[in-house]
């Protein structure tokens, strides 16, 4: 049952993860001035920062434990590949936007650098690549939740179940 629950707030935090950079990848797609850009952007950076990086590190810590707790059974690498990807985005917040997001922070929406349109296209790029790593890593923890495990567990009075059995995930 324990695992069950883990299984349960890990695709929790994916999700939480996922839907949090994919609204985040619609709203960076739809702001297309360079006031509206830095403004939103000088606002978003610190709160998701803040929110996300925790939720992201948490995640993925409770991921790997559940990889490790079921490593006898054939559906890990469903749980492997969303570990992967959490880590995916991970590398990808640390190393490509989180030294973007400083520069844009020093940026001043009534005097916007020449490049900004450059800076926001690689933020963009990056971030794109992390918003398929979550959504794919979300993914195949739903679909882990749903892949029953090989156990079995007697349930009295199960007619469904040949024998009085029914599978535990």
């Amino acid at each position: 049952m324990r695992i069950l629950r883990l299984r349960f707030v890990t695709l929790l935090g994916a999700g939480l993860l996922a839907g949090a950079v994919s609204l985040d990848w619609l709203l960076n797609v739809l702001v297309d001035d360079a006031a509206g850009y830095i403004s939103f952007k000088q606002q978003e950076i610190p709160v998701l920062t803040a929110t996300l990086v925790p939720l992201g590190v948490g995640t993925t810590g409770l991921v790997l434990l559940q990889a490790y707790l079921e490593r006898r059974r054939p559906q890990l690498w469903l749980t492997i590949g969303g570990a992967v990807l959490l880590l995916a985005m991970g590398l990808l917040t640390r190393f490509a936007l989180f030294p973007r997001n400083d520069q844009i922070m020093t940026w001043s929406a009534q005097a916007p650098p020449a490049d900004w349109q450059v800076v926001r296209e690689q933020w963009n790029r990056a971030h794109t690549l992390r918003t398929v790593a979550g959504l794919g890593s979300f993914t195949l923890l739903a679909l882990r939740a749903l892949v029953p495990g090989q156990q079995r567990v007697r349930v009295k009075g199960d007619a469904a179940a040949p024998g009085g059995t029914a599978p535990t995930g």
